[in-house]
């Protein structure tokens, strides 16, 4: 009768194996080591009161390593904030945009069109 047990030093040699194949596996498709996430915020969440420029550095200096914007309609100062973002060294790095005041499934088509035009202006 032949067992299908498997003895420690087998056990830990394919475990090994296995875990270091996991983790090539994981550098290959781009994954995060454990330990190196980075810290971002919302740019509401930074005071009113600070110019554009010192927010992005106050970001900076409480260890942000990027914001995430708001849409906005004039594309000029969209891309004014988006030059103080990348030289104060904490890059926009997505926009927040919920579309929660005009959602595509109303049944008004009002509605629907407000929200077409509000996504893509956050896409802009």
């Amino acid at each position: 009768m032949q067992t299908n047990s498997m003895g420690r030093r087998e056990f830990l040699k394919k475990t090994a194996a296995i875990s270091m194949l996991a983790g090539v596996a994981g550098k290959a498709i781009g994954e995060t080591a454990p330990g190196t996430y980075k810290k971002a915020l919302q740019i509401r969440m930074l005071p009113d009161k600070l110019s554009d420029a010192d927010k992005f550095k106050l970001a900076k200096d409480c260890g942000f390593c990027g914001i995430e914007g708001l849409p906005m309609p004039d594309l000029d100062a969209a891309k004014r904030l988006g030059e103080l973002a990348h030289t104060a060294g904490t890059p926009i790095h997505s926009i927040v945009y919920g579309g929660w005041d005009a959602p595509f499934s109303d049944p008004d088509p009002a509605v629907i069109e407000k929200g077409i035009n509000g996504m893509t202006n956050a896409l802009q």
